[in-house]
C-alpha cells in the first residue's frame, strides 16, 4: 500500500558506526546480542540494506569470537543474512553486495569452490557509464556536470586498479618462488 522502509539509508550508516564502534567498547557478546535484537526487529526492513549491514558487522567481526566454533557460527549467521537480502531485494546494488559479502564468508570458511561459483555468474563486464553520462551532460551544455562526472569515474577506476595491484603481485610472486 503506502509502505515505507523502518529506517532511512542515513540512520542504517549512523547504526552501523555506532555498533562498529561498541565491538571496539564493549563486551563483545553485549554488542553481538544488540546486533541480533535490531536483525529481529527490522527483520522485514525492505529494501534490506539494515539486513545487508547486519551481516557485514557481523562478518567483519566474527574473529573476535572467543573460540573457533563460534567464529564460524557467526559466518554462517551472517552469510544467511546475505542470502536473505540477495533473495528479498529488488535493488540490484544491494543484491550485488549481497552476493559479494556472500562469497566472502565462504572465503572465511575456507570453501572456495563455492565463492568461485558464485562469483563466476556475476557479469564481470565493465560497462564505464561514465562516457555516456558525461555525453549527455555535453549535450545539455552542462560542461562543468560532464567534467565532473569523469573526475569521479577517473578516480573511482585508479583506486580500484590500486587496490588490485598488491594481490596480483603477491600472486605473481607465489608463482616464481614455486618455480
Amino acid at each position: 500500500m503506502d509502505y515505507k522502509p523502518q529506517m532511512s539509508k542515513e540512520n542504517i550508516c549512523k547504526l552501523y558506526h555506532k555498533l562498529a564502534a561498541d565491538f571496539t567498547l564493549n563486551p563483545y557478546d553485549d554488542v553481538l546480542n544488540n546486533c541480533r535484537d535490531i536483525i529481529k526487529r527490522y527483520y522485514s526492513c525492505f529494501p534490506l540494506p539494515l539486513l545487508l549491514q547486519m551481516g557485514v558487522l557481523i562478518l567483519f567481526h566474527s574473529d573476535l569470537a572467543k573460540n573457533t566454533d563460534k567464529t564460524v557460527s557467526l559466518i554462517m549467521e551472517a552469510k544467511e543474512l546475505f542470502v536473505r537480502v540477495k533473495k528479498e531485494s529488488r535493488d540490484l546494488e544491494v543484491i550485488k553486495q549481497a552476493q559479494y559479502m556472500e562469497a566472502s564468508c565462504y572465503i572465511s570458511l575456507g570453501d572456495s569452490q563455492s565463492a568461485v561459483k558464485l562469483l563466476e555468474c556475476i557479469n564481470r563486464r565493465l560497462l564505464v557509464v561514465e562516457t555516456l553520462l558525461a555525453s549527455a551532460y555535453k549535450m545539455e551544455g552542462k560542461i562543468n556536470e560532464a567534467k565532473s562526472t569523469f573526475q569521479i569515474g577517473i578516480y573511482q577506476y585508479v583506486v580500484v586498479l590500486f587496490s588490485l595491484f598488491p594481490f596480483y603481485l603477491m600472486m605473481c610472486t607465489e608463482c616464481m618462488e614455486i618455480e
